[in-house]
């Protein structure tokens, strides 16, 4: 099956190609705004239903598209609701997001050979949850170094990442925070910009996190529900 746009999934607009000095044609100078939901599965040629989608209103899934190496929506400026990536196995690269400003959630999770989100240096504003979870071979979360605040953080399953140094100009949490499972992770240090998180922390089950270094991470920020942290199994230097 190929990319379907969900029920009331429009688009409108008006945009003429134009050409430089170069003579080369500007692909996004027809750029659209898109009106409900769409997703992409299966297969990578799905994409073309969003290829000239300037924002989305709603919801951008993108699932089990098989082959698919990159994501390229070099035109696409924000999606008004949640933007999933998952189960998309041979992704490898982001890079064809690189125009992406803002979103409402933003989901990454099973996609196995992805190293990186570099991709995604420009997103400034997650306004509701950013989800990043069992991706086995990503080694860093610095595209994500742009966004200052969110509403929710779930980062589990990561076991190849060992810092969270994209993370580090979030300084406010207005829900809660789960840093999970993730084997790799050394350390929390890269989060250090944290100062409060509406509800709950959690920083459990990582096999390589001093827990001592995790308790005092925590004890620096307000947090406004529970404080949960234990067995983190790491080595404390």
């Amino acid at each position: 099956m190929g990319g379907t746009g969900g029920s009331g999934g429009t688009s409108s607009g008006s945009g003429s190609t134009s050409s430089g000095s170069s003579g080369t044609t500007d692909p996004c100078a027809a750029a659209i705004a898109c009106s409900g939901d769409y997703d992409v599965e299966t297969y990578s040629s799905g994409l073309k239903k969003v290829s000239l989608c300037e924002s989305i209103s709603g919801d951008l899934f993108i699932y089990y598209v098989g082959g698919l190496t990159d994501i390229e929506l070099p035109c696409l400026d924000s999606v008004g609701g949640k933007l999933t990536i998952s189960d998309v196995h041979e992704l490898t690269s982001v890079d064809g997001l690189s125009s992406l400003t803002s979103v409402g959630s933003l989901r990454i999770a099973g996609n196995y050979f992805l190293e990186d989100i570099d991709g995604l240096t420009n997103l400034r504003s997650i306004t509701g949850t950013m989800e990043i979870r069992e991706n086995e071979s990503l080694l860093s979360l610095d595209g994500l170094s742009g966004v200052v605040s969110t509403n929710k953080i779930n980062l589990q399953d990561n076991d190849s990442l060992t810092t969270l140094d994209g993370l580090s100009n979030i300084e406010t949490v207005s829900d809660s925070v789960y840093i999970l499972y993730n084997d790799g992770l050394v350390t929390v240090d890269g989060m250090s910009a944290l100062t409060t998180i509406g509800t709950d922390l959690s920083i459990n089950y990582n096999d390589n996190i001093c827990q001592a270094e995790a308790e005092e991470f925590a004890a620096l920020i307000s947090v406004g529900g529970s404080t949960s942290i234990h067995d983190n199994d790491g080595v404390c230097k």
